[in-house]
C-alpha cells in the first residue's frame, strides 16, 4: 500500500503534533510533582493567638451557646425591579422572594 504524498505529509504532521503534545504533558506533570514536594504541611493557627474580640460593629449583641449541637438559620428577603424606557421597551418587572437556609447537626451525623 502506498500513500499519496499529501496523505503522507498529513500523517507525519499529525504524528508530530501527538509527539509534541505528549512531551508537553510529561513536562507539565514533572513540574507539578516537583512543586508538590516543596509545599509545607498545613498547620491550623489562630490569628493573634486567639485573643481577637468578636466584631460587633453590626450592632448584634454578643451571645453564644457552645453547648449542644451546632445549628444555624438564615433568612434573606430579596426584591428586584427591572425598568426600561424608550420605544418598544418591555414593561416594568417587579420580583421578590425569600431565601431560607438552615443547618442542624444530629447526634448520628444524619444517619
Amino acid at each position: 500500500m502506498t500513500l499519496a504524498p499529501a496523505h503522507a505529509l498529513r500523517l507525519g504532521a499529525c504524528l508530530s503534533l501527538l509527539l509534541l503534545a505528549g512531551l508537553a504533558a510529561r513536562s507539565a506533570r514533572a513540574q507539578q510533582a516537583a512543586g508538590e514536594q516543596n509545599v509545607p504541611a498545613y498547620q491550623d493557627r489562630l490569628i493573634a493567638d486567639g485573643t481577637l474580640k468578636p466584631d460587633i460593629s453590626a450592632g448584634d449583641p454578643v451571645s453564644g451557646d457552645g453547648s449542644g449541637l451546632a445549628r444555624a438559620l438564615r433568612i434573606d428577603a430579596v426584591t428586584s425591579i427591572i425598568d426600561q424606557s424608550g420605544p418598544g421597551a418591555a414593561p416594568r418587572v417587579i420580583g421578590g422572594g425569600v431565601i431560607a437556609d438552615g443547618q442542624w447537626e444530629t447526634m448520628f451525623f444524619g444517619a
